[in-house]
């Protein structure tokens, strides 16, 4: 997460799209830093719940099929974004 913050922060992009890439970004880390603290977990130790199911979801989409991954590039942003919000559920909630 904070290779992308670095990397676009001083990419050579629009100054509006960069700073709402920036926060996008940056809500989603605090977001994972704020699960991770919130179930005991130790963002240090490796992938956070966050990161682990978003790995998850995209080596299921490593394994699908072709009209499926077509389907994922056509939707991508909405996508991500439900993905986001999914497993972030489901980490809030894991006891």
């Amino acid at each position: 997460m904070y290779f992308y913050l670095k990397s676009i922060s001083s990419s050579k992009i629009n100054a509006k799209i960069k700073n709402e890439i920036v926060n996008d970004l940056s809500f989603v880390k605090d977001l994972d830093i704020y699960l991770d603290a919130s179930n005991g977990n130790n963002v240090a130790l490796g992938r956070s719940c966050l990161d682990q199911c978003m790995y998850d979801k995209l080596a299921a989409l490593e394994r699908a099929n072709w009209i499926e991954k077509v389907a994922f590039v056509l939707t991508a942003a909405e996508t991500t974004a439900i993905w986001v919000a999914s497993c972030a559920w489901d980490c809030a909630t894991k006891k």
